[in-house]
Order: C-alpha cells, then structure tokens, then sequence
C-alpha cells in the first residue's frame, strides 16, 4: 500500500503520538503504518479497524495531506437543544425518572415529554 509523502515516517508517528484525539491518532497510525511498507490487510490486523476503512484512510491523505485525517462534518439533522440545555439534559435523564414523570423507567416518549416540557423543543 502506497502512502503519499507529504510527511515522512517519523514525522507521520510523532504526529500520532503528541495527538490527543482517537480516531486522528488511529487514522495516523493507519498511515505510517501504510508508510512503513505495510499492506491495508496488515495494518487493519494490527490496528483494528476495517481494511477498507485503511484504504480510505491512505487515500485520503494521499489526495489532501495530513489535515485531510480529521472528523469531517456529518448528514443529519441539526439538533434543536442549545448547547447550554445539552449538559442540563444529559443529567436530566442520568439522574432517572422524578415523580412528575410518573414511571419508573424512561422509555423514548418519555424522554420525548421530558425535551417539551422542560426543555421546549
């Protein structure tokens, strides 16, 4: 497998390794391991993932570079919480039904009640 040289080995470990986020640091290992000589079936036994995600992985920094590696943004629906709402929910529903909620497990509609009335989306 065939790794562009845009970085050289050494620089492609010592990025993974000052590199604090997962799926960077593994997509970055994928490379230099590319790199080193490597094939996509060899690197995905050694690493984990998929070797077609390996293969995309490679062509993707061969056609764009080392930034090319990060998250890109995702299909979906925007969320409708605001940012500030998201922690508030989040222990919202780790802390478990109250009373109001009149059940003893939250199921979907209720979580769904919970967005409405507290929450107003």
């Amino acid at each position: 497998m065939h790794a562009a040289g845009h970085l050289t080995p050494d620089e492609l470990r010592d990025r993974a390794d000052a590199q604090r986020d997962k799926r960077l640091l593994l997509r970055l290992r994928a490379v230099y391991l590319a790199a080193t000589g490597l094939t996509a079936p060899e690197v995905a036994a050694a690493l984990g993932p998929s070797r077609r995600a390996v293969q995309q992985w490679v062509a993707r920094y061969n056609a764009e570079g080392p930034d090319a590696l990060g998250d890109r943004p995702r299909p979906g629906q925007p969320t409708l919480l605001r940012e500030p709402d998201v922690d508030r929910f989040r222990a919202r529903l780790k802390a478990g039904p109250t009373p109001a909620d009149g059940v003893c497990t939250l199921r979907g509609r209720d979580v769904r009640a919970i967005l409405r009335a507290e929450f107003g989306v």
